[in-house]
């Protein structure tokens, strides 16, 4: 059997002229099994030393012996080699990824790509927090980075201890997607800027949207679960104490600057979305009246499809409207909109609009997605759909 080896120096004691560092023992040394794949990182926990492969993530204690006693309890013992007990944990959990490790309080935190699982290594064991609500799109998202080779994509991760502790996980694409290329036009070469015939980023459909490159969403670990996609897309991620850094571009930038407005990320204000889905009593055809936003600041269904009934039993085309800016009446703490037709309403005689001559909208449930582009900040407390029973 093959192993991964790792090995020690000598010792490096400081303000001494003791240095062994560039020194290695040829006999002092641990094996773990190379099927479980390379060794992708190490870091110290105690008298533990952590190994992550591919697949598995052994713990070994340093100058320890773990031995049960008579009574059936684990005590350490020291001893004089530097590795001592392998730990390996029983799931084959580990990562190909050294840079989706980070650290937040006493946990450890990874992304499994082949077994397409991001996982929480606690006190208490391994937990797939992947599985809490994401397990399909992680599932899909870790097969397309495989398939499409995982050198062509660079994954960051970054624990921030502020908000009770929070989680991020970036994606990003690095093929471009245009090349250059060199061609002769009359002994002259020029420089044409041409497609990349490999520039193939991942698609991934989710219940609620449709999701591509580059991609940032967070784990927060007071709530056990995962929260929100976020709108930037780091090089590189960085903390000093508790406040949360990231590189765009060579610049280093500072997050949850009181200087700049909610959202405004590298210079550029993003949008607020939040997506729900409406269906009371799914089994009765509905139509949609009316919806109160209950909010100190205005959101808006401005696009095309960002009110989506699937295309199903009750209609052979999906059902698409919206509601801009100009539909919504403030009305003291809420805001109130009537809704419009079915923008994909088929076969409408000319000089018609479908937005407000197509179909009344009808549905068993439907998705509704909220922007709000103010960039201040947003207080949000409840959404109301006001339905009745179809009566078309």
């Amino acid at each position: 059997m093959s192993y991964e080896l790792i090995r020690n120096s000598q010792k490096y004691v400081s303000n001494t002229q003791i240095n062994g560092l560039s020194t290695f023992l040829a006999n002092s040394f641990a094996a773990l099994s190379q099927q479980n794949g390379p060794i992708t990182e190490l870091n110290f926990r105690g008298f533990e030393l952590r190994c992550k492969q591919w697949r598995k993530l052994t713990t070994i204690y340093i100058g320890k012996n773990q031995i049960t006693s008579p009574t059936g309890e684990n005590q350490l013992i020291t001893i004089d080699a530097v590795f001592g007990s392998h730990n390996p944990f029983k799931e084959e959990w580990g990562t190909s990824v050294g840079t989706s490790v980070c650290q937040l309080f006493n946990n450890e935190y990874f992304w499994d790509l082949f077994a397409g699982k991001i996982v929480r290594e606690a006190t208490n064991g391994l937990f797939a927090i992947s599985d809490y609500g994401i397990s399909n799109f992680i599932k899909d998202l870790s097969e397309a980075i495989v398939n499409n080779g995982v050198e062509n994509f660079n994954i960051y991760s970054i624990a921030e201890k502020k908000y009770k502790g929070r989680v991020y996980f970036t994606v990003l694409y690095n093929v471009p997607e245009f090349i250059e290329k060199i061609i002769n036009v009359g002994n002259i070469p020029i420089v044409e800027v041409i497609p990349n015939p490999n520039y193939n980023p991942p698609v991934i459909k989710t219940n609620s949207r449709t999701l591509t490159t580059p991609l940032t969403f967070v784990f927060y670990e007071d709530l056990n679960r995962w929260k929100s996609f976020e709108g930037f897309y780091p090089e590189m991620y960085g903390t000093l104490g508790s406040q949360l850094f990231s590189f765009q571009n060579g610049g280093l930038w500072i997050h949850d600057s009181d200087n700049v407005s909610a959202n405004n990320f590298y210079g550029v204000q993003q949008p607020t979305l939040l997506t729900f889905c409406t269906n009371p009593k799914e089994r009765v055809v509905k139509n949609p009246m009316s919806m109160e936003i209950h909010s100190n600041q205005p959101w808006y269904c401005a696009n095309t499809g960002d009110i989506t009934i699937a295309a199903g039993s009750n209609s052979i085309l999906p059902q698409l409207s919206r509601l801009k800016p100009n539909k919504f009446v403030k009305k003291k703490n809420l805001f109130f909109a009537a809704f419009d037709r079915n923008i994909n309403t088929p076969n409408l005689p000319p000089g018609k609009n479908a937005i407000v001559d197509g179909d009344v909208l009808y549905y068993n449930e439907m998705l509704v997605t909220l922007n709000n582009l103010t960039g201040n900040p947003t207080d949000i407390s409840k959404v109301i759909v006001e339905a009745q029973p179809n009566k078309y």
